[in-house]
């Protein structure tokens, strides 16, 4: 992207979820966020790296 933002598109929104997406993005191609508890969520990332499908999750939890 020659450090150039890129944009995604909002595709799932639910009460716990939230889904975007750029298929024509290698990695991401899409960015999710799930609430878990009241106070914690997971944040996942996937796409393709060098043709192969990877993901990376991301845990956080809010404290006081």
């Amino acid at each position: 992207n020659n450090e150039q933002p890129v944009s995604f598109e909002m595709i799932r929104l639910t009460p716990t979820q939230l889904v975007f997406a750029n298929p024509r993005h290698d990695f991401p191609s899409t960015i999710s966020y799930k609430q878990i508890t009241q106070d914690s969520m997971v944040a996942e990332i996937s796409g393709k790296i060098k043709g192969k499908e990877q993901s990376q999750q991301i845990y956080m939890k809010r404290y006081n």
